[in-house]
């Protein structure tokens, strides 16, 4: 009877060890995310606007003058939905962006752009690696209205744009950065007392995500922040609401008023430009506050819509807006996105 005993106890005991080591299991596991490890594999990361992008179509690539390059195809992603290409004469590519109020052309392995018509010189150029296009980004920060900062120990690449909003605090006591919002959480940088922190998120608890000046993104109590500053506000959109589209200052353009037909003046980039500068000259010069363009039955619709993704640009330089009449024989939904005001046909 005692054996027998002796052995059920022993028999307890063990059961009660596995169980004790499948709570410890259980519980490494639950907590493993708060201990993840930085991964360090030899690549150059992007923080676009305080968010880390995980997946880039080609590797960030730093040429030996310190110029940060991104692929065409990142830059059509990240910062240029219409980033337009091109042959020139001599069979080059050309590149052409829009962005907000600035239209950019960019020629292969020249170091030159054109900024809404006038020549700007630049370092980096336009250049082929590997059978992928490259845009020398940090040449290009007033183009995009991005500032750029290159974290160089930590290989991260920071671009914030200038028209978001931006929230900062400094921290009020030697704390440690933490990579999820729990103390046992791995700590991913120590900032100290009087270091300034940009606010990422307010988590509505005690907790607030926030980017360091090493370009860390992590969390931090609320109440280790302290003289909270906005720093810069969302730059609104300008609104047309009360704009009088009948009125003189609203010039109509049909295809009637042109010297030529619209299909030969809007095959290319550089016919383009040319009718570019001639409306926008005229509108200038009348004190205009918009163009309203009324062209019906367009056959080559792509060259149509790149017109007038090129036009708004300029208009916008000089705060006009943009009016564009709806055509049944086009896409009226990619026309809202072009214009500042859609209209019916006929008004």
């Amino acid at each position: 009877m005692r054996k027998r005993k002796k052995r059920k106890t022993s028999l307890y005991k063990r059961l009660f060890i596995v169980f004790v080591e499948l709570i410890i299991v259980l519980n490494i596991l639950r907590y493993a995310a708060f201990f993840k490890k930085d991964v360090d594999d030899g690549k150059v990361h992007l923080i676009l606007d305080n968010d880390l992008i995980s997946e880039l179509e080609s590797d960030i690539y730093i040429d030996n003058n310190d110029i940060i390059y991104l692929s065409k195809d990142d830059m059509t992603n990240l910062f240029d939905s219409n980033l337009y290409e091109e042959k020139t004469e001599n069979n080059t590519v050309k590149l052409i962006s829009t962005c907000e109020n600035k239209i950019m052309t960019i020629v292969e392995n020249e170091n030159h752009i054109f900024v809404n018509g006038v020549r700007k010189k630049i370092r980096g150029s336009l250049i082929n690696k590997d059978d992928t296009y490259y845009i020398p980004i940090s040449e290009l920060q007033d183009i995009y209205n991005i500032e750029l900062n290159y974290i160089n120990d930590k290989k991260v690449v920071d671009i914030e744009f200038l028209s978001k909003e931006k929230e900062t605090a400094y921290v009020n006591r030697n704390i440690k950065l933490k990579y999820k919002m729990t103390n046992i959480s791995k700590s991913l940088q120590n900032i100290n007392q009087g270091e300034s922190v940009t606010i990422i998120e307010d988590m509505k608890g005690s907790w607030t995500r926030v980017k360091t000046q090493k370009g860390n993104i992590g969390y931090v109590k609320d109440r280790r922040l302290a003289k909270k500053t906005k720093v810069r506000e969302n730059l609104d959109k300008v609104k047309y609401d009360d704009l009088d589209l009948n009125s003189d200052t609203i010039r109509t353009l049909k295809k009637e008023d042109l010297d030529e037909n619209i299909e030969t003046l809007i095959e290319n980039s550089d016919k383009r430009q040319e009718l570019i500068n001639k409306i926008v000259d005229s509108s200038i010069a009348n004190s205009l506050k918009g163009v309203k363009i009324c062209f019906y039955d367009i056959q080559n619709k792509d060259n149509y819509y790149r017109f007038l993704i090129e036009l708004k640009p300029y208009l916008q330089d000089y705060g006009m807006c943009l009016i564009v009449s709806k055509d049944d024989n086009l896409d009226n939904d990619k026309l809202e996105k072009i214009a500042d005001i859609l209209i019916e046909k006929g008004e």
